[in-house]
């Protein structure tokens, strides 16, 4: 890979270009980042990678010449001699503060032109960028206007031979002039990216505008430096027409996530969120989205008086079911925050009903239907005992308390009594609503419902990892979810 002259080239050429319009020579401070390990050059990788057009073993990266992809590119080395936030802060000021003036509309993009052999060992030809390449180079936007390459750094050809790794760069500015890159960019919402020559033809890279929401999940060091160098603003809350009030101030930088936003409760209701009109009106805001204004901002409280899959319930954990309407006391399955943990361990038996120390395994009798784990829960614990009198570890095993059923009817986190072991089919709800969305911080083992199975012997359960359900020895250990319905 062709060795890397230095960060400061793009100190020196680049925001001189953007501040006066003159013209800059190439630079490969870009390729660098892939010759590094560290957390944030890792994170520019995969960008760079996504927004990428290929053709056999070569690629071309496009990312456009902003303040966060500055700070990306100079962050590591910086982090590397292991300077000070604040002596980053101090380096990074002037030019941070000329790109953040400059904004979007500068229509310049990076250009990272890749040769990977490994990709294809098959093909056996080089891959040529000239000046006459740039005339096949467009920019879109979704009003169907388009811009051509107007300045670039491209002074000579750039080949790449299929048989090396290798990477280049340059720079490519679209529009003709500031005028027309002005009206391309005005209220357009998204931007695609096209090369229409060179086996590129069918591939396109898409930017949604702001052009730095592309950077929206930055690490935390360099995203710290920046919230140094910008100004901040000032959020107000208001519910009902009423100002809120909190400790701590609450703020918001400019370009940045809102990040951690205030949780409220209203009894009856649900906090949907955070809006940036009354009434329902306005667009919504999370903790995510990107800060985009330049003054103080008034969000306001939006309510719904519904759950639906995946809110957080009234007891802390997480709505798996909404059967649509209230019957029989209830409406919607609620499931515990985290797996249950005794005496340090997450695993535990579904237990033995016996009458007598010596007599017959007997079943107590449980349902598997949704809306059944609750009394089948009721059913175990009134027949194997609360203190585990008629409860037994093993065939010819010792009584034990410790057991699935009992364990999640003496549950009371979020201050619910309520809580009960999920039948069959509600542990499946549980899966298929929760887990498989990535929700609830389950296990990818298995897990009891209070469905038996068969002749005292075997109890319901399911695998997380690949959602198979089977009759399992109740003598066996497996983890526990309680739930309650409301």
């Amino acid at each position: 890979m062709k060795k890397i002259v230095g960060s400061i080239i793009m100190l020196l050429y680049v925001i001189p270009f953007l501040v006066a319009g003159g013209m800059v020579e190439s630079s490969t401070l870009a390729t660098s980042i892939f010759d590094q390990k560290d957390a944030v050059s890792t994170y520019l990788q995969k960008i760079m990678s996504s927004q990428s057009l290929s053709s056999n073993s070569f690629s071309i990266s496009v990312f456009p010449v902003i303040s966060e992809t500055y700070m990306l590119l100079h962050y590591p080395e910086m982090n590397a001699k292991r300077f000070t936030k604040e002596k980053m802060a101090g380096m990074m000021t002037s030019d941070i503060q000329k790109l953040d003036q400059i904004g979007d509309g500068s229509g310049i993009f990076y250009m990272v032109f890749k040769n990977d052999p490994a990709k294809n060992l098959f093909s056996s030809s080089s891959f040529t960028l000239d000046e006459d390449f740039l005339d096949y180079v467009f920019l879109d936007n979704d009003r169907g206007e388009f811009l051509r390459v107007n300045n670039h750094s491209l002074k000579s050809p750039i080949t790449l031979s299929r048989y090396g790794e290798d990477s280049r760069e340059f720079w490519i500015q679209f529009g003709e002039s500031e005028a027309e890159r002005e009206s391309f960019f005005k209220d357009a919402k998204a931007l695609t990216f096209t090369i229409t020559s060179r086996g590129l033809e069918n591939q396109s890279i898409n930017f949604d505008l702001p052009l730095w929401g592309l950077y929206k999940n930055m690490p935390e060091g360099p995203r710290d430096i920046l919230d140094v160098l910008r100004p901040k603003f000032a959020l107000t809350f208001i519910d009902e027409g009423k100002v809120l009030s909190f400790n701590e101030k609450q703020s918001v930088v400019f370009r940045s996530p809102y990040r951690k936003l205030p949780m409220i409760n209203k009894d009856g209701y649900i906090l949907i969120g955070w809006r940036t009109g009354d009434n329902g009106n306005g667009d919504f805001v999370r903790s995510d989205s990107l800060f985009t204004m330049s003054e103080d901002q008034i969000l306001y409280a939006n309510w719904r008086d519904y759950y639906i899959i995946g809110d957080i319930g009234p007891a802390g954990g997480l709505i798996f079911y909404d059967k649509g309407s209230y019957s029989d006391g209830w409406r919607y399955l609620e499931v515990a925050p985290s797996d249950i943990e005794v005496n340090g361990e997450y695993y535990q038996i579904f237990g033995y009903y016996r009458t007598t120390p010596g007599g017959d395994n007997l079943t107590v009798g449980t349902g598997t239907a949704i809306g059944t784990g609750e009394a089948n829960t009721e059913n175990l614990v009134e027949s194997m005992g609360s203190t585990g009198i008629n409860a037994y570890t093993q065939s010819m095993g010792t009584t034990t308390v410790s057991y699935a059923a009992n364990i999640c009817a003496n549950y009371t986190g979020g201050k619910y009594d309520d809580w009960f072991l999920p039948s069959k089919d509600e542990l499946n709800l549980m899966y298929e609503n929760l887990y498989r969305k990535g929700l609830g911080g389950f296990s990818s083992s298995y897990y009891w419902s209070s469905s038996e199975e068969f002749g005292g012997e075997y109890a319901w359960v399911q695998g997380f990892y690949y959602g198979d359900r089977l009759g399992n020895l109740q003598s066996d250990a497996c983890r526990v979810r309680p739930v309650r319905a409301f």
